[in-house]
């Protein structure tokens, strides 16, 4: 990723997340309404409590903003994370499906104008790097 893709990637997890826990609340409710809309197939895969996995899910867009700038530490916690997912029951083609989920929860908060195609094909790109380092992990178990 270049400089410039990450700072705009930087830049809209920061106005996605916002700075109080209601505002993060909104963007997890509704990722993971758009992500069982579109693949109910998926519900079940959650067994927590989904105000827990909404606190997780806002926890790990936070981590992945933080660590924009050296993301050369990011590979080690994605990793984990591609590992735990797989043990938990994801799949290799749930990674489109929830990359476009989250895309869509992010427009749904910050509105179409937001997402301009430089910060779209910026924000893909992140994902596509995020859920291929998971997906990689994954063949370990």
């Amino acid at each position: 990723m270049t400089e410039t893709q990450k700072q705009l990637v930087r830049s809209l997890l920061e106005e996605a997340l916002g700075t109080d826990d209601a505002t993060r609340t909104e963007l997890a409710k509704s990722f993971y309404s758009e992500l069982f809309s579109v693949a109910p197939g998926v519900r079940p895969l959650f067994l927590t409590k989904l105000s827990l996995q909404e606190e997780k899910f806002t926890q790990m867009l936070q981590m992945l903003h933080d660590s924009l700038g050296r993301l050369d530490n990011l590979v080690p916690v994605l990793w984990q994370s591609g590992r735990n997912h797989k043990l938990y029951g994801a799949e290799d083609v749930h990674y489109p499906v929830v990359g476009e989920a989250l895309l869509h929860a992010l427009e749904a908060k910050l509105g179409t104008e937001r997402l301009t195609p430089e910060v779209r094909a910026a924000w893909k790109e992140f994902y596509n790097l995020v859920a291929l380092i998971m997906q990689e992990a994954a063949k370990e178990v």
